[in-house]
């Protein structure tokens, strides 16, 4: 009977101790699976900070495209403007005629 008793509390302690290393085991997995997760939280992080940052690039490049198109209707307008005035003077009149007068006239070198 103190045999059977003994190979029952072997049997039991060695239970207990698989049980125990498989607890532990579980934990470390537990902890390995948490911090990979911590990790990856901080990825998300880094990652979100760099798409607002590019949002933000972007968004003050294509004020700065914006400012240059604006910038060069202003231009164009000033330009067409002064196109216009010139084509009142009288040099511009005079210029126009002669153009149509040599359009007109007999080619020399015929």
């Amino acid at each position: 009977m103190k045999d059977e008793l003994r190979l029952l509390r072997q049997a039991h302690e060695e239970q207990a101790k698989h049980v125990l290393d498989e607890r532990v085991i579980a934990a470390d997995r537990i902890r390995v699976l948490q911090l990979r997760g911590e990790q990856l939280e901080d990825r998300v992080r880094q990652l979100e900070r760099a798409v607002s940052d590019a949002h933000r690039q972007a968004a003050d490049e294509h004020e700065q495209a914006s400012r240059h198109v604006e910038a060069a209707r202003a231009e164009r307008d000033a330009a067409v403007r002064q196109l216009e005035d010139f084509q009142q003077t009288s040099t511009y009149r005079l210029v126009m005629l002669v153009h149509r007068v040599l359009a007109r006239a007999p080619s020399r070198s015929r």
